[in-house]
């Protein structure tokens, strides 16, 4: 019989995590190994991964997307006391005996009682850029895991960093998910500044695992007139993060100086590439038409208005002649596209990311933003960019194999359990 791993907490309706989930299902199922999960969007994942789904343990994100107060404080109230009538099943559970389960939840309990390993897939669900009632969700999600009694494994997850009063809270919660765990996998070195144990490992982001696979139908030109322009640049930006650095106004006028300068010095065109799924957010899109609205040229820029999935993304992402990546998965498809890819980086695993590669010269901190600063890079980057193809391919070859190392590790537990 197939051994069953549930991956907990993937959320979908991000076309980074969306890839994140999507490349572990794959690589598990090619192993022989049965997968269930549970998911922010249950319906979009079982149609997606084609696999049994239930819903987020605990989750508030529906409550946040209410379209009226009472609806809010009704979606609210369903969680909390869901959340300690949860605490009872786990008490009973450990005495024999088993308590009825509500329908919503049933799937999702369930899918905990038959996992074999419960892993938490990688993301930034351990630092202060998301808020603690998110992160909350998902330090909760792997306790009941561990209080079942289950192996439990954080695959490939960014560690920190932790700020202000509710990163101490986070730190504390963060530390003692982590610390029960059976393993633990970091994306980038710089993780371990938070959490350096024994049972921890520095491998490498999941979505490396695959290569981009080509989709010959993702033509540039469905989505841009490219006419008489010498060479297209893709972008992405960040329609959250970058509040931890500059206010709105002053971000939208950075980005719109930006591809003002880039469209004024080149006879190229700009593709603002978005990496929400628009039926969830529209805060991608919405921010880049504002930047646009402020841009001399606006008329050799454009926003891609309708849905891609995160295969599609990846594959432009690959086919423009520079990249501009600010959202993570963003710049690892431009890295593992072997795509000359310029970095953003609101967080430092970005920066890692490009470390890995040996392009860390291209990864400009938010912080430093600016015209100055990014300009004499992207000059470079583009005169460069059939030497960047080169050493990005030789790089993504080595970036595969530390890959590799997370499923290694998650094997052995399974076969633990066997055992």
């Amino acid at each position: 019989m197939a051994k069953n791993i549930l991956l907990i907490q993937c959320y979908n309706a991000n076309k980074g995590d969306n890839s994140v989930a999507q490349t572990m299902i794959d690589a598990f199922r090619e192993d022989g190994y049965e997968v269930v999960v549970t998911a922010f969007d249950v319906d979009k994942a079982e149609k997606e991964y084609n696999v049994q789904t239930g819903e987020y343990l605990f989750s508030v994100w529906k409550a946040r997307q209410a379209s009226s107060t009472f609806l809010m404080i009704y979606e609210l109230l369903k969680e909390v006391i869901w959340f300690f009538y949860s605490i009872f099943i786990l008490f009973f559970y450990k005495c024999g005996i088993k308590l009825p389960l509500p329908y919503r939840k049933r799937k999702t309990i369930s899918n905990y009682l038959k996992a074999d390993v419960i892993v938490l897939p990688g993301g930034h669900f351990f630092t202060s850029f998301n808020s603690l009632i998110n992160n909350l969700s998902h330090y909760y999600a792997m306790r009941f895991a561990q209080l079942l009694g289950k192996k439990t494994m954080v695959y490939a997850q960014t560690v920190g960093p932790y700020k202000g009063c509710a990163g101490k809270i986070e730190r504390i919660l963060a530390n003692r998910v982590l610390s029960k765990c059976d393993c633990v996998t970091l994306r980038e070195s710089n993780s371990l500044a938070e959490y350096n144990k024994k049972n921890c490992e520095v491998t490498a982001e999941t979505v490396f695992m695959a290569p981009v696979p080509v989709d010959d139908r993702i033509r540039i030109e469905d989505f841009i007139e490219c006419g008489e322009a010498d060479f297209i640049v893709g972008v992405t930006i960040h329609h959250i993060y970058f509040k931890h650095y500059f206010s709105k106004e002053v971000y939208v006028k950075l980005m719109a100086n930006i591809f003002d300068a880039i469209l004024a010095e080149f006879n190229c065109k700009v593709l603002v590439i978005p990496m929400e799924d628009k039926s969830f957010s529209e805060g991608d899109r919405k921010i880049a038409r504002e930047m646009i609205n402020e841009v001399k040229h606006r008329e050799r820029i454009r926003v891609i208005d309708g849905d891609l999935n995160s295969i599609e993304t990846a594959n432009l992402i690959a086919k423009v002649d520079v990249f501009i990546g600010t959202k993570t998965h963003s710049v690892v498809y431009g890295l593992k596209s072997f795509t000359p890819t310029l970095s953003i980086s609101y967080q430092q695993k970005s920066t890692e990311f490009m470390k890995m590669f040996g392009v860390e010269r291209y990864a400009i901190p938010m912080s430093q933003l600016s015209v100055d600063v990014l300009m004499p890079l992207f000059r470079e980057l583009l005169e460069r960019r059939m030497d960047v193809r080169c050493e990005l391919e030789k790089k993504y070859r080595l970036v595969k194999e530390k890959v590799k190392r997370n499923n290694e590790l998650l094997y052995k537990l399974l076969n633990d359990v066997s055992a």
